[in-house]
């Protein structure tokens, strides 16, 4: 029984395809959408699992799905606006290898108070060069004063005076004596205020 019923579906399907039979024409259409179904089912699988892979980028500041990094791209894009030169793909690097290097490991040991210092920005108004000559004699001066006064200063007259006064003493002592150090570091800052 089984071979008759071969035999007689393998003549239908000669005669429809000697003849063009619309059955045939569907059948193949059908495999063509499957074959198209399976090929845009795998586009899709390979966009969602894009959506939860997570990246890192620009040595991690930019952490997350690509959906993640995009937005805070967006978010971050009013701190670069002003950067608006736009650099050829077709040229070279104007920077060598060991310079571009050397650059990252000057800007990984940036500290907090250099990062700081970075982000200053000149006042609005700055004062005349008059002001400013006459600001330097008078630190000069007091310098001068206080390097001539150093070596000669007696600690006898400060043992008289009372507990409340020396802790007056003691602390406009502090004072300028942080005075002195944030004084120090400025002048070495890399800026320079001239």
């Amino acid at each position: 029984m089984w071979a008759s019923v071969h035999a007689r579906t393998f003549r239908v399907f000669s005669w429809a395809n000697l003849f063009g039979c619309p059955l045939c024409s569907l059948e193949k259409t059908l495999q063509e959408l499957r074959e198209e179904k399976a090929k845009i089912e795998s586009q899709l699988r390979d966009i969602r699992e894009a959506e939860t892979h997570s990246h890192s980028i620009a040595n991690g500041a930019y952490k997350g799905t690509a959906a993640k990094i995009a937005q805070k791209v967006n978010e971050d894009r009013g701190k670069f606006d002003w950067f608006e030169d736009t650099v050829p793909i077709d040229e070279p690097c104007c920077l060598s290898v060991p310079d571009i290097q050397q650059l990252l490991e000057l800007l990984r040991n940036l500290t907090p108070e250099k990062r700081a210092t970075l982000n200053l920005q000149w006042p609005a108004t700055l004062m005349s060069t008059e002001e400013f000559t006459t600001l330097v004699q008078n630190e000069m001066k007091a310098k001068n004063e206080y390097e001539a006064l150093e070596g000669s200063i007696n600690a006898t007259p400060f043992l008289i005076l009372d507990e409340e006064t020396f802790l007056h003493v003691k602390t406009l002592k502090e004072t300028l004596t942080t005075f002195r150090s944030e004084k120090q570091r400025l002048s070495e800052s890399i800026h320079s205020f001239s």
